[in-house]
């Protein structure tokens, strides 16, 4: 959910909110934890097309320049194994995802972390999207979101 989102979309109120993490060599030899560290060593970094971590990391430094953009975290696993970039960055849920889903043997996932910009926490959430006009619907959703989150309905079926 942000704002160039909204423009198209009408979104159910968040249902979860990710933090951000780095697939690195094996060992993380450069000793990544957040964008700054990327941007104070000029580290290469790899992330997906359209991805808010583009963002974050030239809001803490990262040159353009140094940032390269991957169809998929399978290409930016393969990409960080040839040496192409340092690190790949998204949300942690999908770096977990992409560590099961590959086969690469020599890379790893940083600790998750919330980035800052200019001090300030990026928090990232996501929730269902709605057609523009649909707010009754969107609004009985959540309604019900909320009975599942108080319930603690929505994690157990969220949890697997």
């Amino acid at each position: 959910i942000n704002k160039a989102r909204c423009q198209a979309v009408l979104f159910s109120d968040p249902d979860y909110e990710s933090k951000d993490a780095f697939l690195v060599a094996k060992g993380n030899p450069h000793k990544i934890k957040d964008y700054p560290d990327v941007a104070k060593r000029g580290l290469r970094m790899g992330t997906g097309i359209g991805y808010a971590e583009i963002d974050y990391a030239v809001g803490n430094g990262v040159r353009k320049g140094d940032i390269q953009t991957y169809g998929d975290q399978i290409a930016g696993m393969e990409a960080l194994e040839a040496g192409r970039i340092d690190c790949f960055a998204g949300t942690a849920l999908t770096m977990i995802e992409a560590l099961k889903t590959g086969q690469h043997p020599k890379v790893e996932m940083t600790p998750p972390f919330t980035p800052k910009v200019d001090g300030k926490l990026q928090r990232d959430g996501g929730g269902y999207g709605f057609r523009i006009g649909e707010t009754r619907l969107r609004d009985a959703f959540n309604r019900e979101l909320h009975k599942m989150k108080k319930s603690g309905e929505l994690l157990r079926i969220a949890k697997p």
